[in-house]
C-alpha cells in the first residue's frame, strides 16, 4: 500500500475513532466500512500508529489515548 493511502486511511481512522468513540464500541469493521477496504487493512493501519506512538489502546481500557505531541 502506498505511503500516502496509509496517511489518508491513518487520518480518517483517528478521526472516527475520536468522533464515534464517545458514544459507542469502534470495531475494526465498522472502521472498514466507513472507508471500503478490509479490516485487516484498518487492523495494520491501527498498529502502525501504534508503533510510532500516534495511538494507544489497552484491553479494557474506556477510551482510547491519541498522543497530540507526535
Amino acid at each position: 500500500m502506498q505511503i500516502s493511502s496509509k496517511f489518508t486511511i491513518g487520518v480518517h481512522l483517528l478521526a472516527v475513532i475520536d468522533y464515534l468513540g464517545k458514544d459507542e464500541k469502534v470495531t475494526s469493521n465498522i472502521l472498514a466500512s466507513s472507508i471500503g477496504v478490509n479490516p485487516v487493512i484498518v487492523r495494520n493501519v491501527m498498529g502502525d500508529l501504534k508503533e510510532g506512538g500516534t495511538y494507544k489502546h489497552q484491553s479494557g481500557q474506556k477510551r482510547d489515548i491519541f498522543n497530540k505531541n507526535s
